[in-house]
């Protein structure tokens, strides 16, 4: 399993490599269930990370394959089997390995951490969502804490930043002065998920931000963790 998106309390969809395919999962507390199953294989053989955007009626595929970031128009909000390709970004001059991706609140900026670049990049788009607008902006080097990045999220409405590698096994937590600004970002702490994930691959978390998940590819499943404080890894258990 490389990504894992959290778009509604009950929901969340992952991202497989091996077939590049999506699978949507409902659940409850004690209970799961596969929904559907999409494949993106046409576009990219390795896709990495999946996203959704304008309420659901797009979804955006991050691949290594291709070294591009993939949107899809859907005719059905959250439905992966609507959606058709639309357009893409080419992002191979700044990552050819690319990892997890992420956006900002009205899709104007697009982020993504990779294997390569060792940082977190931030491109800014013209029009919210649309990969068609989007150029590169600004970068942060986080080679310091990991040098082979998987994933990336926000959360706090852009004050914090979290990266995932495959190489420190943690989580770590940047806090930026500027929302969505990755050029403000400085590194503030970090939790190991090395007991339950030797490989993450990718990192989300529900809506308030009291619920993290990771996704990894040595346990082929998602660990969910409660935050003792919203968005604040001080507080993992």
């Amino acid at each position: 399993i490389f990504g894992v998106v959290a778009f509604s309390i009950f929901s969340l969809m992952f991202m497989g490599s091996m077939n590049s395919s999506m699978a949507k999962i409902e659940y409850t507390d004690y209970t799961t269930t596969l929904k559907e199953a999409t494949s993106v294989n046409a576009k990219d053989t390795a896709a990495m990370d999946a996203e959704w955007g304008m309420a659901g009626n797009r979804l955006f595929i991050a691949g290594s394959a291709g070294n591009t970031i993939d949107e899809w128009h859907c005719t059905v909000d959250y439905d992966a089997s609507t959606c058709t390709y639309n357009s893409e970004v080419d992002i191979s001059a700044k990552e050819t390995v690319i990892g997890g991706m992420a956006w900002n609140l009205d899709g104007t900026r697009l982020f993504y951490v990779g294997s390569n670049g060792d940082t977190a990049d931030e491109w800014h788009c013209t029009t919210g969502y649309d990969v068609s607008t989007c150029t590169y902006n600004s970068e942060l080097d986080i080679s310091a804490k990991e040098t082979d990045a998987s994933g990336i999220a926000f959360g706090n409405n852009g004050k914090h930043l979290y990266t995932v590698g495959f190489n420190g096994d943690t989580v770590d937590e940047w806090r930026c002065t500027g929302d969505y600004d990755v050029s403000t970002c400085t590194y503030y702490t970090e939790h190991s998920v090395n007991s339950e994930e030797t490989d993450p691959t990718d990192i989300s978390f529900n809506p308030d931000g009291t619920r993290m998940y990771i996704t990894g590819d040595a346990g082929n499943d998602v660990t969910e963790y409660d935050l003792g404080c919203a968005w604040d890894l001080d507080g993992c258990t």
